[in-house]
């Protein structure tokens, strides 16, 4: 965000995204969690708790898990992901961040990236984040 932007703080990062035309910016923070910026919120979730074995390839899964998520809400039909609810937005960032999760888990870049592990790691950890999960309306 900072190398297309120039600006270091992350909220003016991802605002000046949006402005760009982004639908949607998520900025990970590894094992601090993420922000994501929609044009109508703001969103901070806090990350999974699990053995970071190696974190290559963590990134990637928690961009796959995020199309998967949309993919999955959506329908497969293109939408603005501003006019989707909440709860809808919450549920694809958590898909994006148990895919990133699951990948630090064990070496190689997609090694632990599975439905199987992904699934698991929501039905232990997600509830549980998701009470910790800060909206802002922008």
């Amino acid at each position: 965000a900072e190398q297309i932007t120039g600006t270091k703080d992350l909220y003016k990062a991802c605002d000046l995204l949006i402005k760009m035309g982004a639908n949607m910016v998520v900025v990970s923070m590894g094992e601090k969690g993420l922000i994501a910026r929609t044009k109508r919120n703001i969103f901070e979730l806090p990350a999974f708790r699990v053995p970071t074995v190696d974190p290559t390839g963590a990134g990637d899964a928690l961009c796959a898990g995020i199309i998967s998520g949309l993919v999955e809400k959506s329908g497969y039909k293109k939408c603005d992901i501003s006019s989707l609810p909440v709860d809808d937005i919450i549920d694809i960032l958590l898909i994006g961040e148990a895919a990133g999760a699951a990948c630090v888990t064990m070496v190689g870049t997609t090694t632990a990236v599975t439905r199987e592990n992904v699934r698991r790691i929501l039905e232990e950890q997600g509830e549980n984040l998701r009470r910790n999960i800060k909206v802002y309306s922008t």
